[in-house]
């Protein structure tokens, strides 16, 4: 099987020139996503809003996680969201921050009014409250998932939708 030292996806071309637009490259360095091109009619439309994703496939421990780190731009959390697959413990939740480079994980600035509660019901989605103003995410910040209480059994995706801003 091969090996790959990145990964590069680019758009359709709209034009003749049988060139297309970088959309995102994945590397050692981690992903990076580029700015949405022009808008023009007939032109390339990139969402402007993607979906981290952070699968628990087994238990974590009570702790806070690094989800990402912002490689370019300037983004904000538009939407928190943990699909229950198995229920957690009591008390068990999950927050999810944004942390400046040198900060651990969890120890950053939550997203939401309120950790979301893990322990609702296998099959369930929870939906968390963002805070009234979203941290403005720089290159470098790193957002976190900061699991509390009884954590034994969780199974599910913790899904973080970001939202470019400039």
């Amino acid at each position: 099987m091969p090996t790959y030292q990145s990964l590069s996806i680019v758009s359709p071309p709209t034009d003749q020139s049988a060139t297309g637009v970088p959309v995102l490259d994945l590397g050692p360095r981690g992903l990076t996503l580029y700015p949405p091109a022009a808008m023009s009619s007939g032109g390339l439309q990139m969402a402007t809003q993607i979906p981290i994703e952070m699968v628990v496939v087994t238990a974590p421990a009570a702790g806070g996680y690094y989800i990402t780190t912002i490689r370019n731009g300037i983004w904000q959390v538009q939407a928190v969201a943990f699909s229950v697959g198995t229920v957690g413990g009591a008390g068990c939740t999950v927050d999810v921050q944004a942390c400046p480079q040198a900060t651990a994980a969890n120890a950053g600035t939550t997203q939401l009014t309120a950790p979301l509660v893990l322990s609702a019901g296998a099959g369930t989605d929870v939906v968390g409250t963002l805070i009234a103003s979203p941290t403005l995410l720089a290159p470098g910040t790193r957002l976190s998932a900061v699991y509390a209480g009884t954590v034994t059994g969780l199974v599910g995706v913790l899904t973080v939708f970001l939202g470019r801003v400039s």
